[in-house]
């Protein structure tokens, strides 16, 4: 598809952009005094809209409908349906997780499945793309019974793959491995079909910085090698095989590869965690540089990467919006939120 076709959708984003909470309105949520006061920040934002009538404690519940309104537009807008797909996959994902689990270890999960809702209840029918909306309900049926015909064929293939794998005894990691794999696979294949290299490469970045929060987590835990190799994701830029032969040395001992990597950012902080082990820190280093490198899609005029882009940022500004209510009403100390903020896109 031309780049031009995103024109229209390129433009409408580039502006709404600049509703996205930034960095002078995440410093005034933190100085604030309390959650009220972090609250009313949000009014001059593009959470406005969902904040009338809503108590600062059910912060979740505007946070919640101003997804489902992004997912609305973007189904509108997106002129592509692999990238509309793509920019619904986390969600899918998690979903067909929850639906599994269920089934193998007779987990409750409805309450985690209302949480999850991506879509009002007023989106309409009439969207285009609208068989790339596996809602909860179909995930369910597909799984436990192997029914559901308005679902796509590559999340079939999934379901299937995922469950001939499955035996009575397999563990929830294996199974989580197992699914992190299929997500990054499908993530890879529709971004091959978008055809944007930004893309691609992005994907490519996710796996790379999830294998090194793999390994630096499984050393923590003292699992053998066995258990790593189990859980490294494959598809990315850097050599896990390489990460293997690096096993089970000392942390710093992956020091070399992650300055080959990595940007120096990661590098300081993967330095820091070697003496201090605050795995808290390398995680949100790991997000900064998504952040940063999410940030080069501005550099577009138009394209699939301005709307990929766009949800990132929405994403991101999601995340440090929890961050900054949850730690007021927690009663967090203000520099405390501050250091766990994220960096803005």
């Amino acid at each position: 598809m031309k780049g031009t076709n995103y024109i229209y959708a390129s433009a409408k984003l580039r502006a709404l952009e600049k509703l996205i909470l930034d960095a002078t309105d995440i410093e005034r949520m933190i100085d604030a005094p309390d959650l009220s006061g972090a609250f009313k920040v949000l009014h001059d934002t593009d959470y406005g809209d969902n904040l009338l009538e809503v108590d600062p404690v059910n912060y979740r519940d505007a946070l919640r409908e101003d997804f489902a309104q992004l997912h609305d537009l973007l189904q509108r807008i997106t002129p592509k349906q692999e990238l509309f797909e793509l920019i619904l996959l986390d969600r899918d994902f998690i979903n067909i997780k929850l639906f599994f689990k269920s089934k193998l270890y007779g987990v409750d999960v409805n309450q985690y499945i209302k949480e999850n809702v991506i879509y009002s209840p007023r989106h309409l029918k009439d969207f285009i793309y609208e068989t790339h909306i596996h809602s909860p309900e179909i995930l369910q049926a597909y799984i436990s019974e192997q029914k559901g015909q308005v679902m796509e064929q590559e999340m079939k293939d999934v379901i299937y793959r995922v469950s001939k794998r499955l035996k009575e005894n397999t563990r929830p990691d294996e199974l989580d491995a197992i699914l992190t794999q299929e997500y990054f696979d499908l993530k890879q294949q529709l971004a091959e079909m978008i055809g944007s290299r930004f893309i691609k490469n992005y994907i490519k970045m996710e796996i790379d910085t999830a294998n090194l929060l793999i390994w630096v987590r499984v050393k923590r835990l003292g699992l053998s090698k066995e258990k790593l190799k189990e859980k490294l994701i494959k598809g990315g830029h850097a050599d896990i095989q390489r990460m293997l032969q690096l096993y089970p040395e000392e942390t710093r001992g992956l020091r070399s590869f992650v300055n080959a990597n990595f940007d120096l950012k990661i590098l300081e902080v993967f330095e820091q965690f070697c003496e201090n082990d605050n795995l808290w820190e390398l995680e949100k280093a790991v997000d900064d540089y998504k952040v940063r490198y999410a940030r080069m899609a501005k550099h577009f005029s138009y394209g699939p990467e301005v709307i990929f882009a766009y949800y990132l940022a929405k994403v991101n500004a999601v995340t440090n919006v929890r961050i900054i209510l949850t730690g007021k009403l927690a009663g967090l100390p203000t520099q405390a939120i501050r250091e766990t903020i994220r960096e803005v896109y």
